[in-house]
């Protein structure tokens, strides 16, 4: 049964300011789980890819996550004693790049699974992401 729909839209530049003026690896600090901050930590600029560069990498990294978690909040607020925490969830994909959402918390992990959808273009991330109750 379908128990929240969250959604979060995040502004690139807005966000990459926030990077830039805070430092990436901080903000990876705070908001990645310990799986998702090697992953970060892991960026590399591919040979032949240096229009993309480092920074450019990471702010897609870390603002897939940012929006994914935060309407993965949304759509569990009203059914948690406690406000989950940036690392109560870890974002991972699948080859195909569709994020998979796992929850690090044992009371998401008992009674929710969650679906999510993420979206880049025209210059922001939105993060869909859908709530189910497992079980009572």
């Amino acid at each position: 049964m379908i128990v929240g729909i969250g959604i979060d839209i995040l502004s690139l530049a807005r966000f990459r300011a926030i990077i830039i003026r805070r430092g990436a690896d901080k903000v990876a600090r705070r908001i990645c789980t310990d799986g998702e901050y090697d992953l970060f930590r892991a960026i590399e600029v591919p040979k032949g890819d240096e229009q993309e560069g480092l920074l450019d990498r990471r702010l897609r990294f870390l603002s897939s996550r940012w929006t994914l978690k935060e309407a993965s909040y949304k759509s569990l607020a009203s059914h948690l004693p406690t406000l989950p925490t940036w690392k109560s969830l870890e974002v991972t994909h699948l080859p195909s790049g569709q994020p998979i959402l796992r929850p690090t918390d044992r009371t998401i992990t008992e009674r929710y699974s969650l679906m999510g959808s993420l979206s880049h273009d025209a210059g922001v991330v939105v993060g869909v992401v859908i709530a189910q109750q497992t079980s009572k």
